[in-house]
């Protein structure tokens, strides 16, 4: 640690550093820092979220660097990222222990002290009195002035209580506090910024939290104009145009094409990115008029965002037949928690397609109706032989959905014996239960479990529902579902009972190799369960 010689001073600087003046304007590097990631024992997201945010602020983002827990090339990273980039911005090493080691490779950059900076001793000394204050040793520091202590004290402080690694920072450093858009704090832990670099947390609830809070300090008006087209042809297909475009448009607009493999609603991303709106939009017009026809497809990136008034507007978009029943459906919904209580309330998801438009429903009926929403509560009852691709899709939609996920082994009334003696708080379980499945088609909207069952209320908001429903509820709003669907399986039990549907069989005439349509190419919903044996 740099504490020879320590300056407990505290350094006024500007936002940009002199030699920050020759730097590129309106860009940012960033250095993802942390051998973690370099070993893949952990997945960085955080440079993700960060070239998305920027991009929105028209800032753009000129290296990405990944590099280990070593002071020395941290120091290297940080000069050199500082003198190219007008920002610079760090993620991760910065907690209390050995390997956090990013603000000494900061200080080693700018040939700075690390010094105990008020802002951030002062936070971690009430920390350690509210959590610690059981331990009398923690007491020792409540009246001592940590401000006032020579390098020697300050090692001991360190080594006595970890968490004050982290309150020694660059003498340059500027504290960047969190605040609302209407200036109030809401934290009172502050970013660093350390000349033109920002200091971020590896963490990502807290990056994200706070680049968010800060995140007016790096906004300028060069916003980029972009849009996006997909297509369900293969790039290959529309190269021909593309480079025409290219060629029509060039020194306007930047083109980009992205080839996506197995996705279940294009096959080709392109993009657009002009200086002006007017470019853009004839950049745009270009392409619609010359893909071929019916190349070009509805796909939502995000439609999870204003997810009520995206329902809201499907529905008028469709048949009256699919509104009535969707509203319908939105009403059971809506009367489920009316009756119950959130905490009350559990989804059954086994990653199937009724469930999934199911839980979907839940989720925005849920999201618009309650404010500060805790977890969806869910239950996933495995079977025997359950498809790998199910149980993969049901972890990844976790996150998705804000879930918390119980999972127990079956059969179902197993299943749902363990989760009622674990959770006897649940009254209500949302099922994906449609008439047309077997022994179904008397099942009411509300409907108690038989009396030989566990006693639960069994709640069918899409019980009305027939296959063609679903596939349109799903697709029109361009839902994430299993893979297993877009290779032919239109019913899906285990991997003992359940094949590709032959009614979606067909000759690949290149390969002569027996493949199969999507599900959602079924046209006879009464054929639905031909895979299962």
């Amino acid at each position: 640690m740099l504490l020879d010689g320590l300056k407990l001073r505290l350094k006024s600087l500007t936002l940009l550093p002199k030699r920050a003046i020759m730097s590129s304007k309106n860009t940012v590097g960033i250095i993802v820092i942390g051998d973690e990631i370099l070993k893949g024992q952990t997945q960085d997201t955080n440079s993700h979220f960060l070239c998305q945010r920027l991009y929105k602020l028209g800032v753009k983002v000129g290296k990405i660097s990944t590099i280990s827990d070593d002071i020395d090339e941290i120091a290297s990273e940080v000069k050199d990222f500082s003198q190219r980039f007008q920002y610079v911005i760090t993620s991760g090493g910065i907690g209390p222990t050995h390997d956090d080691i990013t603000l000494e490779g900061i200080a080693k950059a700018f040939n700075e002290k690390l010094i105990l900076y008020p802002e951030y001793c002062n936070f971690f000394k009430d920390y350690v009195l509210a959590n610690r204050n059981s331990d009398g040793k923690y007491e020792s520091i409540r009246n001592k002035d940590l401000l006032n202590m020579n390098a020697e004290e300050v090692k001991n402080l360190v080594s006595e209580f970890p968490v004050f690694k982290m309150a020694l920072l660059p003498e340059s450093t500027q504290p960047q506090f969190l605040r609302n858009e209407s200036g109030e704090l809401v934290s009172k832990f502050p970013i660093a910024q350390v000349h033109n670099v920002f200091v971020f947390p590896g963490i990502p609830q807290y990056l994200k939290k706070g680049f968010l809070n800060i995140e007016h300090l790096f906004k300028n008006d060069n916003i980029f104009h972009a849009t996006q087209i997909f297509c369900q042809l293969d790039e290959v297909s529309i190269a021909g145009i593309l480079n025409r475009a290219v060629v029509q448009f060039f020194g306007r607009i930047i083109f980009g094409s992205y080839p996506k493999i197995d996705h279940s609603y294009y096959a080709t991303k392109v993009t657009l990115e002009a200086k002006t709106e007017k470019d853009m939009q004839e950049g745009h017009a270009y392409l619609m008029k010359n893909l071929p026809e019916n190349a070009v497809v509805h796909f939502d990136t995000n439609p999870f965002e204003d997810a009520w008034d995206k329902l809201q507007k499907i529905i008028e978009l469709q048949d009256l037949h699919f509104q009535k029943l969707v509203k319908n459906s939105i009403e059971i919904m809506e009367d489920c928690f009316s009756r119950y209580k959130p905490e009350e309330v559990c989804i059954s998801f086994n990653g199937g397609k009724d469930c999934t438009a199911l839980l979907h429903l839940a989720y925005v009926v849920y999201h618009h109706h309650y404010s500060n929403c805790p977890e969806l509560q869910a239950i996933y009852i495995r079977n025997k032989e359950p498809f790998k691709e199910m149980e993969n899709f049901i972890q990844e939609s976790v996150p998705r959905y804000n879930l918390k996920l119980w999972t127990v082994s079956g059969p179902i009334k197993v299943g749902l014996a363990t989760i009622l003696e674990s959770h006897p708080h649940i009254k209500a379980v949302l099922m994906g239960t449609r008439k047309t499945d077997p022994f179904s088609q008397h099942l009411k909207f509300f409907q108690m479990t038989d009396s030989d069952w566990p006693q639960v209320m069994r709640v069918n908001p899409i019980l009305d529902w027939n296959y063609n429903i679903i596939w349109t509820f799903l697709r029109k709003l361009s839902l994430p579902y299993c893979g297993l669907y877009d290779k032919g399986f239109t019913s899906i039990g285990n991997r003992s009972n359940t094949e590709p549907n032959p009614a979606l069989s067909y000759y690949d005439p290149v390969t002569s190799e027996l493949k199969f349509m999507p599900a959602y190419a079924l046209t006879n919903g009464d054929e639905e369960r031909r895979g299962r044996l």
